[in-house]
């Protein structure tokens, strides 16, 4: 992990860097940087945001992140970023269908934005069942949801 010197560098370049960690998957090294712009306004939501993902990630400690997280969104609920952490949270949790109800409110504030929608992929949606009065488990649900998913790859 790279020694930070907080007092040579602003808050907004620390917190810079933690993206670059985070994108790189350098959670701990993210987790530090996002710890120094939390501790010097521990009221932006941007800090609480990104500080709640970290800590989810790095720590493993995803109640405290989710508590971050959800506590930027009251604060401001109009930025698609902060559904987004939150959603990745609610996923680290194994909270599917919290992080997928997460995921589309960002996308109602940003239909473009393309990490949200790659995250969404990649926990998948669910279809409705072929015969919605049956059991998902149903042998004429698993047929025909195979027969559906087979057509329509044709």
């Amino acid at each position: 992990m790279k020694e930070m010197k907080p007092e040579h560098k602003s808050t907004e370049q620390v917190f810079k860097e933690g993206l670059k960690f985070l994108n790189s998957l350098d959670y701990n090294s993210a987790e530090s940087c996002f710890r120094v712009a939390y501790d010097s306004d521990p009221t932006s939501p941007k800090h609480l945001s990104y500080y709640g993902l970290s800590i989810a990630y790095n720590e493993g400690n995803p109640q405290v992140g989710l508590e971050l997280c959800s506590r930027a969104i009251k604060v401001d609920s109009m930025n698609p970023d902060f559904f987004y952490n939150l959603g990745c949270v609610y996923k680290k949790m194994k909270i599917r269908n919290k992080a997928i109800q997460t995921l589309k409110m960002g996308l109602k504030l940003d239909r473009s934005n393309q990490k949200i929608i790659d995250e969404m992929n990649n926990i998948g949606l669910r279809t409705a069942p072929a015969i919605s009065f049956l059991s998902r488990n149903s042998f004429l649900n698993i047929y025909f949801g195979k027969l559906k998913s087979f057509l329509s790859e044709l």
